[in-house]
């Protein structure tokens, strides 16, 4: 159906800081209006960052089918 990847940067309290589409395959699956409308996740800072350092991490998505439940 759809593939799409997007940067998320986290700040050192684990706040979304920003969403960055870099692609969408078939065009327009993902724009970045749609991403932007995301609900925002609250994320832990890591154990194994100390530090707090800010991240940058890539996401890949991709949907395969629709399947109909009801």
């Amino acid at each position: 159906m759809g593939k799409a990847s997007f940067f998320i940067t986290i700040d050192s309290n684990g706040t979304l800081v920003s969403r960055e589409l870099i692609d969408s395959i078939p065009n327009d699956w993902v724009t970045q209006k749609i991403l932007d409308k995301m609900p925002i996740q609250q994320y832990k800072p890591s154990i194994t960052n100390p530090t707090k350092i800010p991240v940058k991490v890539k996401i890949n998505s991709e949907l395969k089918a629709l399947v109909d439940i009801t």
